[in-house]
């Protein structure tokens, strides 16, 4: 079937010809079509994908540096493996779905990725509903939306709605929206954008493995300590919506940058997850080096913790700035509005300003306000901290060293001067 759909391409001339891949760019349309025709490809005449191996056939058989638009309706996949220079286009009246699957090689399956271990770079996509399928499923697995490995990078997801993701696999984390680098590409991956992404309605099953939404991941480096092979440089992830979920795993919505330089996270929305669950993060980072991280302009509403960073690897974390953010802490007790813990390493250079964090009822709750842990070198100014029992406001652990207080005060003006040493 793939080399069917191949030839058909090649006479049609509606995707390539014999002009080298990367000087390809054109363009593809694939509808749900109910008329049993195959199709030209063009926008009035679209090629039919209205089945699970018809649509993964097409899909197979595009080659790189072309762009791809894919008609209302619904889709079914069993797993796209991308390639470099695509551009997929969604409307707001597509679905693209994961195929129930009988095996998979490994763990983890995404609608777009599979399973593939070849980087792409060069990539676009943008809009429709993505339904990762996991309580239909028929193995345990993590069932993930997009995942790749980029080693060049100019990667760009834009304006895409996630749902029914997840993992009933025990140590298989699920990386819902997730572009990835290793050192194996033997390259920095740069200018990755995460833009407008909604994340909600985890699949409705019991969930065994953690999960990580959104992110750009870093991973088995060359150097782990400075800018390297398998490092990612420069990510944006900015205007998405992570909403409505109160799971009993460890959720992280948007991580900060395992083995990422230069990172700004900027006018998202986090709302209402938990307050069952103590494990459900905002902005979070546990491992791997991290370094010129910029957290601004963002709303935690109705969350059990907003920015936290706990981290298990020796490797350097330094430069962050969290500042403008919009914190409403949702849960009484193991909550709090910004919690760096360097643990197996020392968070360096870090301002904290400008932030507001208070309860999401107005009404008072034991949980930390900012709490710090082997932290050296920062500020933290102007900040608003109230609804936090106690003298928890601004918790200075163990092995805090050089970090300055100024004008960090109450609701009603009233400035904390002291900082608690413990747990709230």
């Amino acid at each position: 079937m793939v080399f069917l759909c191949a030839g058909l391409f090649a006479q049609t001339g509606a995707v390539f010809s014999g002009t080298p891949a990367s000087q390809v760019t054109r363009e593809v349309w694939i509808g749900v079509r109910g008329d049993g025709v195959a199709g030209t490809g063009t926008q009035s005449d679209p090629h039919d994908g209205s089945t699970q191996p018809k649509f993964d056939a097409l899909m197979a058989a595009i080659p790189p540096n072309n762009a791809i638009h894919l008609g209302p309706g619904t889709f079914i996949t069993q797993g796209i493996v991308p390639k470099s220079g695509w551009t997929l286009y969604l409307t707001d009246k597509t679905t693209l779905r994961l195929e129930v699957l009988a095996s998979i090689p490994g763990q983890k399956w995404s609608i777009l990725g599979a399973g593939s271990r070849t980087p792409v770079s060069n990539i676009r996509i943008e809009g429709g509903l993505w339904d990762c399928n996991l309580q239909n499923q028929k193995i345990p697995m993590a069932a993930q939306a997009v995942s790749f490995i980029s080693g060049e990078g100019n990667i760009t997801i834009k304006k895409i709605k996630v749902i029914n993701w997840g993992s009933t696999l025990e140590r298989a984390e699920c990386f819902v929206v997730g572009v990835f680098n290793v050192g194996s590409t033997k390259s920095v991956a740069k200018n990755v954008v995460l833009d407008g992404i909604e994340v909600t309605q985890p699949a409705p099953l019991p969930h065994r493995g953690t999960s990580s939404l959104i992110g750009a991941h870093g991973q088995d480096p060359v150097n782990p300590k400075t800018l390297s092979s398998g490092w990612i440089q420069k990510v944006e992830i900015k205007n998405c919506y992570v909403h409505d979920f109160d799971l009993p795993l460890m959720t992280a919505s948007i991580q900060m940058g395992s083995w990422c330089h230069g990172v700004h996270i900027h006018h998202n929305r986090i709302e209402n997850l938990g307050p069952k669950s103590d494990t459900l993060f905002g902005c979070y980072l546990d491992t791997g080096a991290s370094d010129n991280v910029l957290v601004e302009k963002n709303l935690f509403s109705g969350v059990v913790h907003g920015v936290w960073a706990s981290l298990s690897t020796p490797h350097p974390v330094k430069n962050w700035i969290i500042r403008n953010n919009r914190i409403l802490i949702n849960r009484n007790y193991s909550s709090g509005g910004i919690e760096l813990r360097g643990e197996n390493t020392t968070i360096r250079n870090v301002l904290i300003e400008n932030n507001t964090i208070a309860s999401a009822t107005g009404k008072s709750l034991t949980a930390y306000g900012i709490a710090l842990e082997k932290v050296s070198g920062g500020v933290l100014r102007h900040n608003v901290i109230d609804d936090i029992n106690g003298s928890a406001h601004i918790v200075f652990e163990k092995a805090v060293t050089a970090v300055q207080l100024r004008d960090n005060r109450k609701r009603n003006g009233l400035y904390l001067r002291d900082v608690h040493a413990g747990a709230p």
